[in-house]
Order: C-alpha cells, then structure tokens, then sequence
C-alpha cells in the first residue's frame, strides 16, 4: 500500500475543471496522452509530497506508467514524451515528475493553515520576535493587512488641530464639546405597507380592479400603495372618503380606471371641495333654502361633482 501524507483525511480534492480545459498543451496532445495525464494527477494527489509522482517516496518510472495506463512500456515511453514535449508536466532537479498547479496550491494550503493556527495573520504570534517583524509582507495574498494602529481621532495630526478644523465627533472624542450640542436625529420614514395596502385593497376592490385574479401593472403595489396613500397624506382625505369617491368613479365610466394616477383629478375636487368654507345665510333667505351640512360625505359629493345626479 502506497504511503498517503500524514495530514491528509480527506478523501476528495478540489480539481479545476475550466483550468485543465483550457490548458491548450494539454489539448494538443493525443487522447491517450491525456487520459494517461488523468490517472497520473491521481498518483501526484495521494502522494507524500503532493503534486509530485510518486509511488512509496520514489519517482514514477516507465514501468509504473505502463502499468497506470494498461500497456505496454514502450507506448507509455512514447506517451511520456509527448506530455513532456508539449509542457504538461515539469521535472524537478532529481529528475522528478511534478504538476505545477498542484504543487503551488500544496504550498498555499501549508501556508494558510501555518497561519490559521496563530489566529488568521502571521502577526497575531505571541512571539514578538521575527514573524511580528515581518508580518507585512510574509502573507499578504493569505491573509488581509492589519488595521492601522491608531483610530483616525487619536492621529497625531489630530491632536495638534485646532477646534475649529475637527469635526463634532473629533472633538466629543477629544472631551471638547457635550453630546447635547447635537439635535436629536429626525425619525426615519416609514416603509410603505401596512394601512396603505389595506386601503389600496378597498380602492380596487371599488374600482372593480382585480377581481378576475388579473391585476394590471400600474395597480401593482408598492407604487399603486404609495400613490393611493398620497391621497390621504398630501389631500387630508380619509378611506371611507376615497372608497367613496372611487366608487362614485366608476359609476360614471364603463371601464375601470387604468391605474390611482387616473383618479388624482377626482381625488383633488374632493379636497378642494372638502376645504371650501361653508356658505354664509343671505339677509333674505328664500323659502326653499336650506343650510348644508358640510360634514355629510354625500353632500361632499354633490359639491365635488354638481353635474353628476347622486
């Protein structure tokens, strides 16, 4: 049985696919050559020293090659030849058969797991001595720089500013200035939902929107929501003034309207309607007079629209 690295309990690994597929020497080569380069990467992968072909600690042979692919010594030499010659694969100085990928990522996964043991960052040691020292630069693609050792309050330039070029957070950090020289924070505004899609459901229920299960697109809420709750905030109209103007609406048209903004214009004679002072009585007030009660929704109707017969 070969002998596997010590560390390594993992069964899987990590091959990349669009890598070896866009490896043009590989490409080139014949189908023989790249289905013998498969089963060797499977040697270089359980090897000691991961990445290169070895069997038991000792460089891969031709008759070990041969006996991967199921051929003869001479076909595996041929095909060895042709991975070399194209530059598949590299020796190194002992003759040793290696793949370049897997022997760089073999050398960043030793270093990654050198530092995770130290807390993440080689300067995170409790040695202060040579690996604090260097810690700038021994890992920067592994690890992230550290953050400055002074807060952008305590510079040096800070402190020697004077009060009238550092901010209001500068100098509360400084003991400058009281926190109640600031104003309270304005409160932030509310989301769309809530009432507003409870009265946008009244609207086109009265409209006689959505009712076969189709809601048109400019009926889609949170916009059809924002702009029937515009009615309420910007008019001072109430719901059961909308749903009844709406309704009134649409017994005037054969088509239900196509989205709120067609209903603005009713929506504004309401309120413009609502707001009128009421009438004053006249010195002779004729017999047929009658005083009217503003507050009745369906007098606010008929002065809303007097031409329509309510």
């Amino acid at each position: 049985m070969s002998k596997r690295r010590q560390d390594d309990n993992n069964p899987s690994d990590v091959f990349f696919w669009k890598d070896y597929e866009s490896d043009l020497a590989l490409r080139v080569c014949s189908l023989a050559a790249q289905g013998l380069w498969m089963r060797m990467l499977c040697v270089a992968a359980r090897s000691q020293d991961r990445g290169f072909m070895l069997i038991n600690g000792d460089p891969i042979t031709v008759e070990d090659v041969a006996a991967l692919g199921g051929c003869d010594p001479a076909i595996a030499a041929d095909l060895l030849e042709e991975l070399e010659r194209r530059g598949v694969f590299s020796r190194d100085r002992k003759g040793r058969i290696y793949c370049r990928k897997m022997v760089r990522a073999e050398k960043q996964r030793k270093t990654n797991k050198k530092n995770g043991s130290k807390g993440g960052n080689p300067s995170l040691s409790s040695s202060p001595g040579k690996n604090r020292k260097n810690s700038g630069s021994d890992n920067r693609n592994a690890n992230p720089p550290l953050n400055p050792p002074y807060s952008i309050l305590h510079t040096p330039s800070s402190e020697t500013s004077s009060p009238q070029t550092l901010s209001k957070q500068q100098q509360r950090a400084r003991g400058e200035i009281d926190k109640v020289d600031d104003p309270p924070p304005e409160p932030a505004a509310a989301a769309p939902g809530g009432w507003h899609d409870d009265l946008l459901d009244r609207v086109m229920a009265a409209a006689g929107v959505g009712g076969s299960g189709h809601i048109p697109t400019h009926w889609m809420p949170p916009a059809a929501a924002i702009a029937v709750a515009r009615w309420v905030t910007d008019l001072s109209l109430t719901p059961d003034e909308i749903v009844e103007c709406v309704r009134a609406s649409r017994q005037r048209h054969a088509d239900p309207p196509n989205g709120p903004k067609a209903l603005d214009r009713a929506m504004q004679n309401l309120a413009a309607a609502k707001a009128a002072p009421p009438l004053a009585p006249s010195a002779s007030p004729s017999p047929r007079y009658r005083p009217r009660d503003t507050t009745d929704p369906a007098e606010i109707m008929r002065r809303a629209f007097p031409e329509e017969d309510f």
